[in-house]
C-alpha cells in the first residue's frame, strides 16, 4: 500500500513539474518567438523639394525596452520644426497595445547631414530624449538621458544613459527575409 502512495505521488509530481515547465516555458516566451511582425526599416527623404520631410520607421532597438517587439514612426518636417514620432509594441503572444499617442520634439538642427530633435528643457520630466537622423546613413539615433535627479519625484527614474536605434523587425530575422 505505501509503495502503492509513493509511486502515485512520484507520478503526480512528475506530471504537475511538466505541466509547470509547460507553463513556466509559454509564460517567458520572448516576443521573438510571436508571430506578430512588424513592417521593415524604410527611410524616406525629399531633400529636393520645397517642403522638406524625412520620415523612418521600423523597431526600436536596444538593451532596457520594455517590449523590444514594436513599431516606431518618427516624422520630421523642417516647415513645422517638428518631428513627429508615433508608436505600437505587441504586449504579449498575437498581441499589440493601443497606438500610443504621437510626441511631439521640436527640431535644434536640420542640414543636409543630419536632424537634431529634442525634448525641450523641462522641469518636470526625469529624462531628456534627443532623436538624431543621420540622413548619408539613414540611420537613426535615441538618447534618453536622466535629468532632473535631484527632485523628489525622480527619486527612482533611471539613472543610465540609454541607446537605441531603428531597425528591421525581429520578425523578419527569423523568417531569414532579411
Amino acid at each position: 500500500m505505501k509503495w502503492g502512495l509513493l509511486l502515485c505521488g512520484l507520478l503526480i509530481g512528475a506530471v504537475s513539474g511538466a505541466a509547470g515547465m509547460l507553463y513556466w516555458q509559454q509564460r517567458n516566451q520572448t516576443v521573438e518567438d510571436t508571430d506578430v511582425i512588424f513592417g521593415i526599416k524604410v527611410f524616406y527623404d525629399n531633400h529636393d523639394t520645397s517642403y522638406l520631410i524625412v520620415r523612418m520607421s521600423g523597431t526600436l532597438t536596444g538593451a532596457g525596452l520594455a517590449y523590444p517587439n514594436n513599431t516606431y514612426s518618427v516624422n520630421c518636417e523642417q516647415q513645422k520644426n517638428m518631428c513627429v514620432v508615433a508608436s505600437a509594441e505587441q504586449i504579449g503572444p498575437n498581441q499589440i497595445g493601443s497606438m500610443q499617442p504621437a510626441l511631439e520634439y521640436p527640431i535644434v538642427k536640420w542640414d543636409t547631414n543630419e536632424i537634431v530633435a529634442a525634448d525641450p528643457p523641462s522641469d518636470v520630466l526625469c529624462t531628456r530624449a534627443t532623436i538624431t537622423i543621420d540622413r548619408q546613413r539613414q540611420s537613426l539615433l535615441w538618447l534618453e538621458e536622466p535629468i532632473n535627479q535631484s527632485k523628489p519625484m525622480c527619486e527612482r527614474a533611471e539613472t543610465r544613459t540609454v541607446k537605441f536605434t531603428i531597425e528591421d523587425a525581429p520578425g523578419w530575422k527569423m523568417l531569414g527575409k532579411k
